[in-house]
């Protein structure tokens, strides 16, 4: 009896998904910090870096650094005095709510 060579296909490895690559910006311009202020900060209730990033298509790393300043200016508060070192959730201050209502 003939023994079949039989040979079986050798496996194929998928690629995998992969993340569309996005291409944001590394610096804030005038118009995207004035977006900041009146879009995402007078509109959302919980602001984090990553929310910063996918709405004005910026760094994360630039995000985070606004965040920082917007805490100098006491705009922005972190959510139940919570702190963490990569990631953070925040929320706007009293006293920028205040202003907030003040402006028609």
């Amino acid at each position: 009896a003939k023994k079949k060579a039989t040979k079986s296909k050798k496996k194929k490895w998928s690629k995998g998904k992969t993340k569309e690559r996005v291409n944001n910006a590394v610096f804030f311009t005038k118009g995207a910090w004035d977006k900041l202020g009146k879009d995402i900060l007078a509109k959302e209730a919980y602001i984090t870096p990553s929310v910063i990033s996918d709405k004005l298509k910026l760094n994360v790393s630039v995000c985070r650094l606004a965040i920082k300043q917007l805490i100098e200016e006491d705009k922005l508060v972190n959510y139940n005095n919570e702190t963490h070192s990569k990631y953070s959730t925040f929320v706007k201050s009293p006293n920028f709510i205040k202003e907030l209502e003040k402006k028609p």
